[in-house]
């Protein structure tokens, strides 16, 4: 595929999970009552396809939200989200939420709970993309954005339009968004495969009619894809550094407190040497004092005491 195609769901069909695609596919998912629901047969299907998914927060789920965040809806919700196949753009978690005509201040704060929800459970950086189906996402506010919504080519995938490939392309939608996530809203797995094969006609129509427009479209794909890898590898050796520069901080705070607790061992143990050096001085001083100077006479008595007591033999006296 030339260019990057999100498809918007009306509802979870396990079907476009459980089949086998030949090339991994981008989908949108409606937070809904069928979503929060079945839970467990989400998981499995999303677990075992290779399609990547994200989800959309429609205004209708503010309706229920003191119930949302308070039984297992939302934390099951959350779980799905550290799945390997959940949509991420440069390592960050991808939200579209419902446009309003008149801003609703409920939903504002259902999504401010939501999204400090998310951060709670470890989930600090996330992209959240403004969607209304119908409308061309092409203002001013959605310059910076990772997805575009147009009317013309919708039209074109729905049949209600003239094939006009030429005009699309020379359009200020096609000419400033071609590298974002084009969203292609899907009823069904026949209205997927009929929209599939017109999308796969359009490109077939850019190769063969601008092959130069198409291999600059795949070679700006490849690139922005490079960037953001890099970017993703530069992000992880920046926190490698700090970790690691920590980590010799803590290291060498604890060698310092080794060294002086080494050391401290080291001064008890040469005063403890000293005393006893002292003590044994001390005591080798009261013997030369005390024993030493004793009569000769009544030293040899003393021996004789102790060979009628048993703790000298008589021998011993002539040695």
């Amino acid at each position: 595929m030339l260019l990057d195609y999100i498809y918007l769901l009306t509802n979870f069909d396990a079907s476009f999970f459980n089949e086998a695609e030949t090339e991994k596919r981008e989908f949108i998912l409606p937070i809904n009552e069928q979503i929060t629901g079945i839970n467990a047969e989400i998981f499995q299907a999303l677990l075992r396809s290779k399609n990547l998914f994200c989800f959309y927060i429609p205004f209708q789920i503010t309706r229920g939200s003191h119930k949302f965040f308070q039984d297992e809806t939302f934390r099951n919700i959350t779980r799905l989200l550290f799945l390997p196949n959940s949509l991420r753009v440069d390592h960050k978690v991808v939200f579209f939420t419902e446009k309003l005509g008149i801003e609703s201040k409920r939903f504002e704060e259902f999504k401010k709970e939501f999204y400090a929800e998310l951060t709670k459970q470890g989930i600090n950086e996330f992209i959240v993309e403004v969607l209304k189906p119908g409308e061309s996402s092409l203002d001013d506010n959605a310059k910076n954005s990772v997805s575009v919504y147009d009317l013309n080519l919708n039209n074109y995938l729905d049949g209600t339009a003239e094939e006009c490939f030429q005009t699309f392309v020379n359009s200020p939608a096609f000419v400033g968004n071609f590298y974002k996530k084009w969203i292609v809203p899907v009823a069904n797995k026949d209205d997927f495969r009929s929209k599939v094969n017109l999308i796969e006609k359009f490109e077939k129509w850019m190769v063969d009619t601008h092959p130069l427009l198409a291999k600059l479209i795949v070679m700006d794909r490849f690139a922005r894809h490079e960037n953001s890898e890099l970017k993703a590898d530069n992000a992880i050796l920046r926190f490698k550094l700090e970790s690691s520069s920590d980590a010799l901080k803590l290291i060498r705070k604890e060698a310092g407190g080794y060294i002086a607790e080494n050391s401290r061992l080291r001064n008890e143990l040469l005063r403890v040497e000293a005393e006893v050096e002292q003590r044994a001085s001390e005591i080798i001083g009261w013997y030369g004092r005390e024993y030493e100077s004793l009569p000769l006479w009544y030293k040899r008595f003393g021996h004789i005491i102790k060979v009628l007591t048993g703790k000298r033999t008589f021998k011993s006296l002539f040695k």
